[in-house]
């Protein structure tokens, strides 16, 4: 699985004030992902450290994020259990009055990310199955290949 991000901006991604993962993160290891396995989305605003019902791996994530949003890029029935989960499209923003009560993402927020990762989970699906069944690659999947590309050109 794969987490998709996007940078709304060049300059947080350039000063690293947007939360880059330096390490494969586990489903398990984040509410985000894991509620996620069995929902369609996830969001929680304000957070703390002390939250006994939010788990982040990024022991640092409070400096770059305290408002989560989280969707499946899935493919298939709505049901959980029966669609290709690809990964999580997320949105993390970090609030500078963290003692607020407005909510920064909302339901709204959620449906819009789950329509793009809904698109992005069909254009998935059509790329993985013209992979295994035109290019009749089976060693790696569509998505590993393009990792693995993209990888490579960033380490030569």
């Amino acid at each position: 699985m794969f987490v998709f991000t996007a940078f709304l901006d060049k300059e947080t991604y350039e000063a690293k004030t947007r939360e880059i993962a330096k390490k494969p993160y586990s489903v398990q290891e984040n509410s985000a992902f894991s509620y996620c396995l069995t929902s369609d989305g996830f969001e929680k605003n304000y957070l703390r450290r002390d939250m006994s019902d939010y788990r982040n791996e990024d022991v640092d994530f409070m400096r770059l994020c305290n408002c989560d949003a989280t969707v499946p890029v899935a493919h298939g029935s709505e049901a959980a259990q029966n669609r290709d989960l690809f990964g999580f499209l997320t949105c993390g923003v970090l609030v500078a009055d963290a003692s607020g009560t407005a909510e920064v993402l909302d339901e709204s927020t959620l449906n819009l990310m789950f329509a793009v990762a809904s698109h992005i989970g069909v254009l998935l699906n059509y790329s993985t199955n013209t992979w295994n069944s035109i290019i009749n690659e089976t060693s790696t999947t569509y998505l590993e290949y393009v990792y693995n590309v993209l990888h490579a050109r960033k380490t030569s």
